[in-house]
């Protein structure tokens, strides 16, 4: 298994006690958030199957396996539950590839491109499949800058953001 996806679940667990516990966001100008996170069980043979077709990294196969989906930072607010970030399971992830296919969004001239992780009020955070196998940057930014790609691996991305309390590190100017 990758080292990254091992840090991943391993953050995961510390911050939350295995998920039991919240665990509190600093926020800028107010106070900090209780915020949970949600795990399951791990995909099963047949759901990494069903993603073969898409030839995905490896590493966001062995956090699968591990979690078949994941919501990081889930909280109460006074209008009702809000989460702000869901990584897909195995069949989410093929839904969403059906669904942005049949609206002409997945394939074309930029590759096909699979939907693996949602940010509340940002957008999706896409695979570009023939930038994976072409060996450049294939994890797209969310939203409107979806035709740039992060320099990160999907764990990589994953535990950045997690550790940086689910705060969009990508706009930071350091």
């Amino acid at each position: 298994m990758d080292q990254t996806v091992t840090n991943v679940i391993k953050t995961i667990n510390a911050l939350t006690d295995n998920t039991k516990n919240s665990y509190l966001v600093p926020t800028l100008g107010g106070a900090p958030i209780a915020c949970r996170f949600k795990t399951w069980t791990g995909a099963t043979k047949e759901d990494i199957q069903s993603l073969q077709q898409f030839d995905l990294p490896d590493d966001l196969i062995d956090f699968l396996l591990v979690t078949n989906g994941l919501d990081l930072f889930n909280m109460q607010t006074e209008y009702g539950p809000l989460t702000w970030a869901h990584v897909l399971s195995c069949q989410e992830i093929i839904e969403n590839y059906l669904l942005m296919k049949k609206i002409g969004f997945a394939g074309g001239e930029a590759g096909e491109s699979v939907g693996v992780i949602h940010l509340t009020d940002i957008g999706m955070i896409n695979i570009n499949i023939g930038r994976l196998k072409a060996g450049q940057h294939y994890l797209s930014y969310p939203g409107e800058r979806g035709n740039e790609y992060f320099n990160f691996t999907f764990a990589d991305w994953l535990h950045r953001y997690i550790v940086c309390g689910g705060s969009e590190f990508w706009n930071l100017l350091y």
